[in-house]
């Protein structure tokens, strides 16, 4: 039989927008705010992950949460191999990347050492009473359909482009399961959740997921009702979030951090919410 030539998944990127677009205008977004003379006309381009980029990855995966200490080098390379599944927004015509989204499965980066750390530092802070899910999420049965989100942005991202930057991940997981050459390639390409994590603070005092109070809503929602997120990505996102835990940390990193997994089809309704807002 005749072996299928593997797609090419930036055409399938170009799904994302409107199909009464032509295809000029799917190569980029255009951002203009205003109409103030001296507004800058920016076109921005979803790229693949590749080597050409691994630099200005690793340089904003040092913003990520909870890689102190962790090497981003060997985590930026593993995003740079992984060209199926992520995306990359950066100017037309130059090389700065400006943000990234990329999930890594769990399962199949078992033996990755800068993963292993992640996993490690999770599984420090968790609380006692939530670090069994955690273990069988990280290393047991479950992960072996959970995804470690990863995303990082540049400060003043234009956060109109977000919504598209994570409904860009499902599309690659589509494009992956459609082009895998073989059942390993199509099982390491499925996901059934994913594990983000986000920094926050306080607007006022946390609720308590245990209170009575909090039990009325879901307990995410309650959490969520007092945080601040740096991006409002993540504060729909925790909502969404069936699992979680938060911690804090000292040093170079400090801050408070929440820990969530949401599963396939929340992550979806969550990008629904966010594209709404645009």
């Amino acid at each position: 039989a005749h072996k299928k030539e593997r797609g090419s998944k930036r055409s399938k990127k170009a799904d994302l927008s409107s199909s009464d677009e032509d295809e000029d205008e799917l190569a980029g977004i255009d951002l203009l705010a205003t109409n103030k003379k001296d507004d800058l006309e920016v076109l921005f381009e979803f790229r693949d992950p590749k080597e050409t980029y691994f630099s200005p990855i690793a340089s904003l995966l040092g913003d990520f949460p909870c890689t102190s200490g962790i090497d981003t080098s060997q985590l930026s390379d593993e995003i740079c191999a992984q060209p199926q599944i992520g995306t990359l927004v950066c100017q037309e015509e130059m090389f700065d990347v400006f943000a990234f989204i990329t999930a890594l499965h769990l399962g199949t980066h078992r033996s990755i050492a800068c993963l292993d750390k992640i996993k490690t530092y999770l599984q420090e802070s968790c609380p006692d009473d939530k670090k069994s899910r955690l273990n069988d999420i990280l290393n047991g049965t479950e992960s072996q359909g959970v995804g470690l989100l990863l995303k990082s942005q540049m400060v003043n991202f234009p956060p109109q482009l977000i919504p598209a930057m994570h409904r860009s991940v499902c599309s690659d997981i589509s494009w992956a399961i459609e082009d895998a050459e073989n059942d390993i390639e199509e099982k390491n390409s499925k996901f059934d959740s994913f594990l983000f994590l986000a920094r926050f603070g306080e607007s006022g005092v946390m609720k308590e997921t245990g209170s009575k109070k909090a039990k009325k809503s879901t307990k995410s929602e309650s959490l969520a009702s007092s945080m601040i997120f740096d991006n409002f990505d993540e504060e729909i996102m925790v909502k969404a979030s069936q699992w979680n835990f938060t911690f804090d940390t000292t040093g170079t990193s400090a801050g408070r951090f929440f820990v969530g997994l949401v599963s396939m089809k929340e992550y979806e309704a969550s990008i629904s919410q966010m594209e709404k807002l645009f």
